[in-house]
Parts: structure tokens; sequence; C-alpha cells
């Protein structure tokens, strides 16, 4: 993006022209408010046909007041041949929480405008004012659970549940009773229990003087072993038993697992999985975390004899944290192809050191007995969203990527629909680490 700089001045002059709910009748369409600004420069000329980055604040109590609501616009509002420029509040990237839950029935509240006139997120002009009024569609939809009768006429006034009781409370002889909570059939203080019917006898005598000790079986072989013609051969197959695990009212016998499987709780049942990769599926658990994609012919990586792919985390390391570490860098974690994640998330972190952001995140994780957790690039997020539904967990917003775009911009992806899309960094969006196997 070609930008031209500007010199501004420290003060944002801005003409509040409108602020008109922008919503249908329906309760559960979006609301938004219309809002203006003429930018100047600081020869107090107009600023005209200009991309310039905005940044909305919702406060609340006062001009420094608590933080209600957050956004930012991409694409950025562009200014007309007047200096204007319109934007809707509500329609931007929520940063922090969500304009329809604000209740305007409570305190004061105040709009803060923060912009960037290069078009950017370096936001050096700023304006904070209150709202005086709020549009009437808003006021009432925080208020949307409230009674909305006429208590007069005493028609539609709200009704409590009766409690039948033929007592008085002061003797506490016939006061409701509180139904006893079945505590077994939820949190189940034996689920974890087993047993083990017929298992093998182990050897529990004194091997020293070798007189019960185990004896092997002989095994019959007329041939030397440097031919392998008649090297003896391992049992492979079932071990001998049956296991048991109590469910909270009895034990159920399982059957138990062959060479090579582990036991796992899967919705709370002891199951014989196979730990073997090459009968394992996407979705299945694996590697401290769950197996998200297979690499195919063409895949950087990709082994026709071996079988390799990504480890998704069980669930996300973060619901909100910013790419960056404060500052707007140029970090050269540039890779966005499959096997590009790792290498990203170590320059990353090279570049900005110690602090609190998505990619340190990943790096600092340990989980399942692993360290080697990244975040991941453009198209390994890409392949997370494609399969988010056998690996599980996500919510049903942003995601980080490791793949920077630009000094201010970074690609993340929306797990709704898979758009992908340049990012400001400052933006706080979810976090799913992986890691390759």
């Amino acid at each position: 993006m070609n930008r031209r700089m500007y010199k501004f001045r420290a003060a944002l002059i801005i003409t509040l022209t409108n602020l008109l709910i922008c919503s249908s009748i329906f309760a559960q369409a979006p609301q938004k408010m219309s809002y203006q600004a003429v930018i100047r420069d600081a020869n107090n000329n107009l600023v005209t046909n200009h991309a310039v980055g905005i940044r909305i604040s919702i406060l609340r109590g006062s001009a420094t007041g608590t933080l209600s609501y957050r956004e930012i616009y991409n694409p950025d509002p562009q200014t007309n041949a007047n200096g204007l420029v319109t934007i809707e509040i509500g329609s931007g990237i929520a940063l922090t929480g969500s304009l329809d839950t604000i209740n305007w029935a409570k305190g004061t509240y105040y709009i803060s405008v923060e912009t960037d006139p290069t078009g950017a997120t370096s936001y050096t002009i700023t304006g904070t004012s209150q709202l005086l009024s709020v549009p009437y569609a808003l006021y009432s939809g925080s208020a949307a659970n409230g009674f909305s009768g006429n208590y007069n006429d005493l028609t539609n006034k709200p009704t409590f549940a009766t409690v039948a009781t033929s007592g008085s409370y002061n003797d506490l002889s016939n006061q409701p009773t509180i139904p006893a909570t079945q505590v077994n059939s939820d949190w189940n203080s034996n689920s974890g229990l087993s047993q083990i019917l017929n298992k093998p006898t182990l050897f529990s005598g004194a091997y020293s003087d070798l007189t019960g000790a185990p004896t092997l079986a002989t095994i019959a072989t007329s041939g030397s072993y440097n031919d392998l013609t008649n090297k003896p051969t391992i049992l492979a197959g079932t071990v001998a038993g049956q296991m048991q695990y109590w469910n909270g009212t009895a034990w159920v016998t399982i059957a138990a697992g062959l060479n090579g499987q582990i036991l796992e709780y899967k919705n709370g049942v002891p199951t014989w999985v196979d730990n073997n990769i090459n009968n394992l599926n996407i979705g299945d658990s694996y590697q401290g975390g769950v197996i998200a994609y297979f690499l195919v012919p063409g895949d950087p990586g990709y082994d026709a004899n071996v079988r390799h792919g990504l480890i998704a985390a069980p669930s996300d390391q973060s619901i909100g944290i910013q790419w960056y570490n404060g500052g707007f860098t140029t970090t050269g974690a540039t890779g966005t192809a499959l096997g590009t994640g790792n290498a990203n998330t170590n320059t990353i972190v090279t570049s900005q050191g110690a602090g609190s952001y998505a990619a340190k995140l990943c790096a600092d994780l340990v989980l399942g007995g692993y360290s080697d957790w990244y975040l991941p690039s453009k198209d390994e997020l890409n392949k997370l969203y494609l399969n988010k539904v056998a690996v599980g967990g996500f919510a049903s917003y942003y995601y980080w990527s490791s793949s920077e775009d630009s000094q201010y911009y970074t690609w993340g992806q929306y797990l709704v629909d898979g758009t992908q899309n340049s990012y400001g960094k400052s933006g706080t969006f979810y976090v799913r680490a992986i890691r390759s196997f």
C-alpha cells in the first residue's frame, strides 16, 4: 500500500454529524452507530481522498474510564473530497467486548477516537467526548430482558412462581425443600476405578537361589542363528485377561488390548487405543494432542514410506492475545507454506524477545511431555480450519497465524467461514498451537 505522509497536529478535529441507529426493527439484527469526522493537517488543511487508520473505544464512567468496547477497521476507511470520513461503529473488527451487550442504561459513556493518518495503527491523534444521548434502539436493546409493560394497570406486570407451603417460615416446619443433587450421575468419584480379571500371574519368588524362578519355554532349533533359518519367533497377539471399569453403578468388562495399544479415557470410558501411526486418523489422540492433518503427495516433507503431519493442541492456548510484543517491527517471519510455522515462530521470538504475545505463548508451551509447539503458518492454520470438526474445541472467531504480512499486519483466519485476511498486529485473536510429527 502506498501511503502519503502528513504532519498532523496533536488534536483531532472532528465533527459529529450523525449518531444514528443502523439496524432493522428485528431484535436479532446487528446494532450500529453512524459516525463522521473531518480530518485536517497541521496547517488546518483538509486531508482528502486518503485512507486513515481508526480505532474506536467506548469507555464507561469517564473519559479515562472502564473499556467496554473497542474495534478497528479493515480495510481502512477513506476520507472524501471534503476531508470527511464516515464509519459505522459496530461494523469493524471487535478487539474487546461486544457493542450489543453494553448496558447503556447504567452510567455515562464516552467515545474515544484514535486516528493514524497514514492508514496504519500508530494512532497519533486522539479525541474523547461524552455520549450525551444514546440512540433509542441501542438503549432499549440493552434492556431487552427488562419489563416493558405498564405497571399502572397491573395487566402486564411480571409474575413470580408461587411456592406451595402450608405453614409459616418462622417455625421452619413447612419450608420448601431443595432436591438433593444426584452426585453419581454427574461427578462420579469412582469413575477412575478399574480392576483386572484373569490377569497373568507375576513371579514372586527369589531369583538368587533360582528355586522359584519362572521357566522359559524351550524353543527347538536345529540350525544356526547366523543363517536366521530356525530363529525363535515371538508370539504376538492378545494379552491374556480382561479389564473392568466402574461406571458409577456397576463394573463393566472390556476386552484387553492388543500389543501396541494404550489405554485412554474417551468420553469417560477406558478404551484401548492403537498407538500405531499407520492405523490412526485425523481427530485421534497422538503425542500430546490431536492429529489435525496428514501430509499428502505434493506437500513439503511428504514421505511415501513414513506418515507425517500436524498435531493440534486439544484446546486453545488463548482467547485473546496480541501478535506483536508492543511495538510494530518487521520480524521477517514471512513463511506461509506447510512446514514453515516452526521457523516463523523461532524468528518472531528472536526478534521480539520476552513478553506476552502469540508466538511466545506457543514456543513456551509444554503439553503431553512435548515442548516443540509453535504458532501455525498461514497454510497450516488453514488445515486446522478444514479439519476443525474432527480436531474439536475451536471458537467461532479469528485465529492468528505466524505468517507476517508487513510491519503492521499479519495473516489471520476467521474459523467460521475460513476467510484469511491480513490484520493489525495489535488486535487480540485466539491462538491454537501445533507441532509436527
